[in-house]
């Protein structure tokens, strides 16, 4: 999904190297759930690599801008780093059947408001419960406190998925990947807070309610018109 990009003093399109590099590493993670749905091993640490370097150059005419220290060559060599802990991690071997990759879900989720979308990154069956995770990159490991502050997402997601086990109960994940010299994947298995889940709908029913002219879906995280979660 493309985010923020802005023009530079010579009027091109630039964009952050953050953004970039986080959608080509989820494009690379994808590919690999994809290998496994399809019923094939998991693939080649070079068939992830070459899946990021094809989400880096989707972004076409937009230029890059670059941190601190950073250009290509020594973010690609991240990517490889970030890959390699992936394989390595549990995370990497669902408990389970996977249900969905990379799904787009739409559907009420407050009666009387406009269909919330939301973009699923994983959704395994364990057997006993309906696995939903979402996959982050960040620069340093994230607290419970961080956790929690985004679980709204995660809550939204469960209310989405719920049709694709009716019944079986919800579990909800955050899988950090961090960008350091030593990668590290956090697992964060955040519980579904009835008052979370009360609340969280509420904040849908404010920023979704209709008015006399829109009704079309929108995304729960702003006011703009079908946009994605």
């Amino acid at each position: 999904m493309r985010g923020p990009a802005r023009y530079g003093r010579d009027q091109r399109l630039t964009v952050s190297s953050s953004l970039v590099f986080g959608g080509a590493v989820h494009r690379a993670i994808e590919f690999h759930f994809r290998e496994l749905l399809s019923g094939n091993p998991p693939p080649h640490s070079d068939a992830l690599l070459g899946e990021f370097w094809e989400g880096w150059n989707e972004r076409g005419l937009e230029e890059v801008r670059f941190g601190k220290g950073e250009d290509r060559d020594s973010l690609g060599l991240l990517a490889e780093r970030i890959l390699a802990a992936f394989q390595a991690s549990e995370a990497a071997r669902p408990p389970g059947p996977i249900f969905a990759v990379e799904e787009e879900l739409r559907g009420p989720v407050v009666p009387g408001c406009p269909d919330v979308l939301g973009r699923v990154d994983l959704i395994v069956d364990t057997g006993s419960t309906l696995l939903i995770s979402d996959w982050k990159t960040a620069r340093s490991r994230w607290s419970w406190e961080q956790a929690q502050d985004a679980v709204e997402q995660l809550i939204l997601y469960s209310e989405l998925a719920k049709d694709f086990a009716p019944g079986k109960p919800v579990k909800l994940e955050f899988v950090v990947l961090t960008k350091g010299k030593e990668p590290v994947v956090d697992r964060h298995l955040m519980p579904a807070d009835p008052a979370k889940v009360v609340r969280t709908k509420k904040v849908v029913e404010i920023r979704t309610r209709p008015t006399r002219s829109r009704s079309r879906a929108r995304c729960w995280s702003c006011t703009a018109e079908t946009m994605r979660c």
